[in-house]
């Protein structure tokens, strides 16, 4: 039973990932007429970029799945809100939960004490985990329909991939012995992509800056319709995702929509005034735990 609970996570999450592509126009071969050494490039591109983000997708809907964010947001899930939470929220989330568990393992296994590398490796932690409770507070204001909730957190999400984007240019700029390194090429390339598609997750999420005034309880299609676009993995998955019978989800109190926006204000708040520290005093390993 175990194994066939896996085996349909895997399918499901498979789904999602070829719907992520497909939504985003990707081929994984060129047009008529391709030479075969372009072909075979593409088609390996492809593949690579189809698992790396099926293995994001993966972890972060693993980690939603704790808080009970593993599924629609609410009976009535629409189109937006369930791209929104799965080729987005899901697939940005897989990235800084790895970079955490990376970081943890590096201090626990490195040298103990206060130094420059434990400094380091604390604010890249803290910016990882703050990002995983802004958007767990995202999907939490998307489910109560707090419009100021989801506002607040679409505003972070573009702040925070522009300071992310700010530190990354000032590596350019930063230390001689920094830009001389020889990984700096490709973990630069590397960042410049997550920062771009951080970027391209707030133009979809701005879709959703005035969706819940008026009249928000319009859907386009029920979740049952949605997710059975997945195949067989999606039809696996029907049952458990929806609610047996549709329930109005309570509205949060004042105390809660306070929460909802404090991961989101918290890490914003850590990045840039970490990026005014580094500014101020060209700190190389800020701009590395940044960047």
């Amino acid at each position: 039973r175990a194994f066939a609970c896996i085996r349909d996570e895997f399918s499901w999450v498979a789904g999602a990932t070829n719907d992520t592509f497909g939504s985003l126009g990707c081929s994984r071969s060129g047009e008529p007429g391709t030479p075969l050494v372009a072909h075979l490039l593409l088609a390996s591109l492809y593949w690579v970029l189809w698992l790396l983000v099926w293995f994001s997708i993966l972890l972060g809907r693993g980690a939603h799945r704790l808080v009970s964010q593993g599924g629609p947001v609410r009976h009535d899930e629409t189109e937006l809100e369930r791209e929104v939470r799965i080729q987005w929220v899901y697939a940005s989330d897989g990235p800084f939960l790895l970079s955490l568990a990376m970081n943890l393992a590096t201090m626990v296994s490195g040298p103990t004490g206060i130094n420059h590398h434990t400094a380091v490796l604390a604010i890249s932690s803290a910016i990882d985990l703050g990002f995983v409770l802004a958007n767990i507070s995202f999907l939490a204001s998307m489910r109560h329909r707090v419009a100021l909730g989801v506002q607040c957190n679409i505003a972070f999400n573009f702040a925070f991939a522009s300071a992310l984007a700010l530190a990354l240019l000032m590596t350019l700029f930063g230390p001689a012995v920094f830009l001389k390194t020889g990984k700096f090429l490709a973990t630069f390339t590397l960042r410049s992509v997550s920062v771009l598609f951080l970027l391209w997750a707030c133009y979809t999420y701005s879709a959703l800056w005035s969706h819940y005034g008026g009249d928000s309880h319009s859907t386009s299609s029920s979740v049952l319709a949605a997710d059975s676009a997945f195949g067989s993995a999606g039809k696996a998955h029907a049952a458990e995702m929806a609610p047996s019978a549709p329930q109005e989800v309570a509205p949060p109190s004042r105390m809660s929509k306070v929460l909802m926006l404090l991961p989101s204000l918290t890490v914003l708040v850590l990045t840039w005034v970490v990026i005014c520290y580094a500014m101020a005093t060209s700190s190389r390993g800020v701009w590395e735990a940044l960047a």
